[in-house]
């Protein structure tokens, strides 16, 4: 657990400092590196941006959408999704983020990268070449505007304008509190007819830079201390379950037409018994307590 309560330390530091944020993504570049493109996360997203165009398949998101609004909620650093559905035909995107992170370089840098990895069979056309531009004016030239910083609780598009909403790995951040706000926003700014799709991990990712901690080690402790203790500024983790975002979903005007969550394994059932869970949680089922990931196409009634 060192690794997990070094890193935990670090980022309640930053959190306290002036500055904290431009020294959090200072030590991203040049301390741990993480947010600097590399091929291995370019090709992980290019296996999400794949997972999306068999939903749509699945769900008949066809050709005629392309020149509709595309929103990405949560649109973070690297835009390789965006930079992919554009490839893919897609004409107008708009991109918001809760805060103003991408970098000219980072996305760059993706792009260059994908100019030289394999994205499957799908027909893809060429990227531009920044050629001097600033990051809104090339984003501009592939239909793609950059809005953030908004608030998550006020997306900057008007009523029924938008045809399809995509959220990759962005809803396990948020206050749980704020979730069915975010949710309602999006069925406003949906068209009736219009999807909103979202990929989210519901397993405790500090466990993927500490093998000694579960999966869900995160359940453990109570709202009130992992809110003072462990989530920062710098990041959280709201914990929710697929049935907490199920039951935000079933309260709104939302048709589900896919709805896959990843159950959790027999092994992975009895390390949540050992953990074990808080009383928080006493009334989940265990397999809803270890469901590692959610998937979710929603049609707007």
């Amino acid at each position: 657990m060192i690794k997990f309560y070094s890193k935990i330390v670090a980022q309640h530091g930053l959190s306290v400092l002036p500055g904290g944020a431009s020294l959090y993504a200072w030590a991203q570049r040049h301390v741990t590196g993480s947010i600097i493109p590399r091929m291995a996360q370019v090709q992980q997203r290019i296996d999400v941006a794949c997972n999306y165009l068999e939903m749509f398949e699945k769900v008949g998101i066809g050709d005629d959408l392309k020149d509709e609004i595309l929103v990405d909620y949560g649109a973070g650093w690297h835009f390789t999704v965006p930079l992919l559905f554009y490839q893919w035909g897609w004409n107008r995107q708009v991109l918001v983020d809760i805060q103003r992170g991408a970098e000219a370089d980072i996305v760059f840098g993706v792009a260059d990268l994908l100019r030289q990895a394999d994205a499957g069979p799908h027909t893809r056309r060429p990227l531009p070449m920044p050629e001097g531009r600033s990051l809104d004016d090339y984003l501009e030239t592939i239909g793609v505007e950059y809005r953030a910083p908004v608030p998550s609780a006020e997306l900057p598009l008007a009523d029924g304008s938008v045809s399809l909403v995509t959220a990759t790995q962005s809803l396990l951040h948020p206050p749980p509190d704020a979730i069915p706000g975010i949710f309602a926003e999006i069925a406003r700014i949906l068209k009736p007819g219009g999807y909103f799709i979202a990929i989210i991990h519901l397993y405790d990712l500090y466990s993927d830079a500490d093998g000694s901690l579960s999966r869900f080690n995160f359940l453990r402790y109570s709202r009130a201390v992992w809110e003072r203790y462990f989530n920062s500024k710098q990041m959280t983790y709201n914990r929710l379950r697929a049935s907490d975002f199920g039951r935000v979903v079933d309260a709104l005007p939302f048709d589900r037409e896919i709805w896959d969550v990843e159950h959790p394994t027999e092994a992975e059932i009895a390390a949540i018994r050992r953990l074990p869970p808080h009383e928080e949680y006493a009334g989940y089922e265990l397999e809803d307590l270890g469901s590692s990931h959610l998937t979710f196409v929603l049609r707007r009634r």
